[in-house]
């Protein structure tokens, strides 16, 4: 795919990157396998193929998105610096927030997120396991075979401008502490709202109409511009 990229940056004068996204319950879940593959795995197969690999750096590089590095209980600063350590090209940072379950023990907690299992996406949840990593299941109907001890997260994006949706809290804070520094980076990442889950949100939290939409897409990009210090 490199290669092909580089081909057709030539033919075209443009440059094109293809971002990889690492998410929960892919072969590339955490921040620390995404740097292993493209500091060990990926040049190793270069070489194999005689890809240069200034080749692989202009055309290949990471997508981070906010609301699985939460599912899987990351620090940002860890995870952002650790990608920095590692010259790994961060092209694209998708902008979300996981759902948050504080206290699973709570039988009202527990019925406020079946209000999320809905059919269409997929819902990763996790807990945070005794070695500091996350386990979990795939399908948000496994949750209660998760430990009631400990807050779960769920691949669910919430609206990012809501610390609280519905009777759940959300990543929200992951997201800001994890743009603050994205937007030291030179040259600044591409950022998108990846906000897709407006549809499916539970009854009373989902817009009724195309003004509702409208309203919440705008209070996104307000709460986005207002993290990077820009005027609304």
């Amino acid at each position: 795919m490199a290669v092909d990229l580089d081909r057709l940056g030539d033919r075209v004068g443009r440059p094109v990157r293809i971002c990889l996204e690492p998410e929960p319950g892919c072969i590339i879940e955490t921040t620390p396998q995404a740097v292993s593959f493209f500091t060990e795995t990926l040049p190793r197969a270069a070489a194999r193929l005689g890809v240069p690999r200034d080749v692989l750096d202009a055309h290949l590089g990471l997508s981070f998105d906010t609301c699985h590095q939460a599912v899987l209980f990351e620090e940002p600063q860890t995870a952002i610096t650790a990608l920095r350590d590692a010259g790994v090209r961060v092209g694209k940072v998708q902008l979300s927030s996981a759902l948050v379950v504080s206290d699973p023990s709570l039988a009202s907690s527990r019925e406020a997120l079946r209000g999320f299992d809905e059919p269409r996406f997929l819902h990763q949840v996790r807990a945070r396991s005794h070695d500091g990593g996350a386990t979990g299941f795939d399908e948000l109907g496994d949750a209660s075979q998760l430990p009631l001890d400990r807050e779960w997260r769920v691949h669910f994006h919430a609206p990012i401008h809501r610390e609280i949706v519905g009777a759940l809290s959300t990543s929200r804070g992951f997201l800001e502490e994890a743009l603050g520094l994205f937007v030291n980076t030179a040259p600044l990442p591409h950022l998108e709202v990846e906000t897709y889950t407006w549809s499916v949100l539970p009854a009373g939290e989902r817009p009724v109409d195309d003004d509702g939409l409208v309203r919440g897409l705008v209070a996104e990009m307000r709460f986005v511009l207002s993290q990077l210090g820009a005027s609304s």
